[in-house]
């Protein structure tokens, strides 16, 4: 009963390397290092059973981050007093540079706000003494 796909393994007399190097059974493929980029589902080798994503583990939610006092007050007063929230509004996007804190948005809606409200409130001004100068300068005597 001789195969000839045979290769006799070394015996306690004979070294590990000194075996005779014949026809062997076949080597199976050697798969990569990583898989293949497949969809979700799809196996990554052939023969592989299709896998599923699975679900994302359950955690803890993220703490809501804090949002900075002078962003809030920039924000509210840039509609009740515009000076003041275009002051604030500048302080406040200077210290959310350094301290890490939320309301950089409510800063700049502050600021916005802000130059809009003082820029009417110019206009305004402007206005009025322009019709106040052409109410004195007109002949209201009958």
């Amino acid at each position: 009963m001789s195969e000839s796909n045979f290769t006799p393994q070394p015996g306690p007399d004979q070294p590990a390397g000194s075996y005779p190097q014949g026809t062997g059974a076949p080597v199976p493929p050697a798969y990569p290092a990583e898989p293949p980029a497949y969809p979700t589902g799809t196996p990554a080798y052939p023969g592989e059973a299709p896998g599923y994503a699975g679900y994302a583990q359950p955690g803890y939610p993220a703490a809501p981050q804090k949002t900075s006092i002078l962003a809030i007050l920039a924000l509210i007063f840039g509609i009740v007093f515009a000076p003041a929230g275009i002051v604030l509004g500048h302080i406040a996007l200077r210290q959310l540079k350094t301290s890490g804190e939320g309301g950089a948005s409510l800063a700049k809606a502050g600021l916005i706000i802000g130059y809009i409200f003082f820029a009417l409130w110019i206009l305004l001004n402007i206005v009025g003494v322009l019709l106040g100068i052409a109410g004195a300068a007109s002949d209201l005597s009958y």
